[in-house]
């Protein structure tokens, strides 16, 4: 059995992301909802960190792509909440609750699985 190092954590500007989602949410700093943008911001830093799987450090500051995709998996992360799973109890004409399971990295893998570095099996 080998070791495999862990992912590295890239170089994010978490205020910047979280600038930028505030401004698709058409919110501003003060608004109630800002801290939970921040911290959805850091949850999607962290998530981009293991999905692209890197050994060496990538300076994300530089990459519009990237910065992309963190400002979207950030508002992702805010619109669903603590909800890993997608929406519960959806409208449906039967008017029974309806799970809709949801990738939250499923609308931003195509900005990101260029800078991917390894690809696990296993």
């Amino acid at each position: 059995m080998s070791d495999v190092a862990p992912p590295v954590a890239n170089v994010w500007d978490a205020n910047d992301i979280t600038a930028q989602a505030l401004a698709v949410l058409r919110m501003d700093g003060t608004d109630v909802d800002a801290g939970r943008v921040a911290d959805a911001a850091d949850v999607a830093t962290m998530r981009l960190d293991l999905y692209l799987d890197r050994v060496d450090q990538l300076d994300t500051t530089t990459m519009p792509d990237l910065v992309q995709a963190a400002v979207e998996l950030t508002i992702e992360v805010y619109r669903t909440k603590d909800a890993p799973w997608g929406v519960l109890d959806a409208w449906s004409a039967d008017t029974v609750p309806v799970r809709i399971s949801s990738d939250r990295l499923r609308s931003i893998r195509s900005l990101v699985i260029p800078r991917k570095q390894r690809f696990g099996v296993g």
